[in-house]
């Protein structure tokens, strides 16, 4: 793969028209992209502003839909058409950052693990997951991109342990049947292999996260959902909620507690002790409609 590398420009966003859509944290960046979420209109201005201890922000450009955090670095997706879309690897400890960039298909989402990132997206033939190789992370490259066999996007990716990773689709194949939660087995990279594909009744998956090998739902207006992953070839649907807002990101904000950005009714907290009993413990109002929510670690929540 062609790698592009381009400094980044120190500066705070001055745009009215930028809104977080999705959103990664740690102790040290907070990282806000105004990209797409499924049933969430795009933001006028899409780009990615990462914002530091000092409060200062830099931004990458146009088009990008999903950011990931790992070890002081950035990695971003766009969905730009086929040809300009592209993923980035940026090193927030460098005095000036560069964005690693190389071209690959529309990337909706993405999973690090290790010396790879998954991707979840789309190219000429449908729906398809991209594999990056990330082990010189100034010189990111495309592995290779493998077709699902079910023409759908992958939204959200997630890596469950060494071997597995879990897709998570809104959408419908081409024969109407809806692929809710798709198990990969990711043991031979050459060879994705689908172990598992659930449909939840009744549930349209906006978003996901997972708590050891459990696995939160949200879906909007149809509340959050938990599926046991012990074994990842045979998932259990355990018990589904309602909270009293529209549920989008999620994140674990500490030990058996699930935070929602729930829209306009803020930060919605779930009891997860018993995942075939979950309940709604309370919520935190927020200014505005919170649609992605991120842990820093120490208790801290980042909102979008």
């Amino acid at each position: 793969s062609n790698v592009t590398s381009t400094p980044m420009t120190l500066a705070l966003t001055g745009d009215e028209q930028f809104a977080a859509r999705r959103i990664a944290a740690d102790t040290t960046h907070v990282v806000a992209t105004s990209g797409s979420s499924y049933q969430v209109s795009v933001s006028p201005s899409r780009r990615v502003v990462v914002v530091g201890a000092s409060s200062t922000s830099y931004e990458t450009g146009d088009g990008v839909e999903t950011v990931a955090l790992d070890g002081g670095w950035v990695f971003t997706g766009s969905s730009q058409p086929t040809g300009s879309a592209r993923f980035a690897a940026i090193d927030l400890t460098a005095t000036t950052p560069t964005a690693h960039t190389v071209d690959s298909g529309a990337l909706y989402s993405l999973a690090v693990s290790g010396n790879h990132v998954f991707a979840g997206g789309y190219d000429s033939n449908g729906g398809a997951v991209f594999i990056f190789d990330i082990a010189t992370r100034t010189a990111p490259a495309l592995l290779r991109t493998v077709a699902l066999p079910f023409n759908v996007v992958f939204y959200k990716l997630l890596p469950l342990g060494a071997t597995h990773l879990i897709g998570i689709s809104p959408d419908a194949d081409e024969g109407g049947v809806s692929h809710d939660v798709v198990v990969i087995d990711r043991t031979d990279l050459e060879a994705l292999t689908v172990v598992a594909n659930v449909d939840v009744p009744n549930f349209t998956p906006l978003d996901a996260t997972l708590d050891g090998t459990t696995l939160y739902l949200s879906g909007g207006d149809d509340g959050v959902v938990a599926v046991d992953l012990s074994d990842p070839d045979t998932p259990v649907i355990g018990d589904r909620v309602d909270t009293p807002g529209v549920s989008h990101g999620l994140a674990i904000s500490a030990t058996h507690e699930l935070a929602v950005a729930d829209g306009s009714c803020g930060l919605t907290f779930i009891h997860t002790t018993d995942i075939n009993h979950l309940i709604v413990r309370g919520t935190q109002s927020l200014p505005g409609n919170a649609y992605d929510v991120a842990a820093r670690g120490g208790g801290q929540l980042a909102v979008a």
